[in-house]
């Protein structure tokens, strides 16, 4: 079974990975994970009466790999536009 640390920022990387932080890491390195939302949509950002961002359902919230949500919302972004040049089909 895997073990993992966490760094100051959150990320969590696999113990005994490679930690060069050099031209030579992909930028999906299956060795980082990240606690993301993984739900990330309009009706999950609520802006309240003094102007403060709240971001909230972090119910499918998990640990995935770097860039995953990132992708994930690009994703959505791309189906939603194929959708509307269809005729939103």
């Amino acid at each position: 079974m895997p073990s993992f640390e966490m760094d100051h920022n959150g990320a969590c990387r696999a113990q005994g990975a490679s930690s060069s932080r050099g031209s030579d890491r992909k930028p999906l390195d299956e060795s980082i994970l990240v606690f993301t939302h993984n739900d990330l949509n309009m009706r999950n950002f609520i802006l309240d009466d003094e102007h403060l961002l709240w971001v909230v359902d972090w119910g499918w919230s998990r640990f995935f790999l770097a860039g995953f949500e990132y992708l994930q919302v690009a994703m959505r972004f791309a189906a939603q536009k194929d959708r509307d040049q269809q005729g939103g089909k």
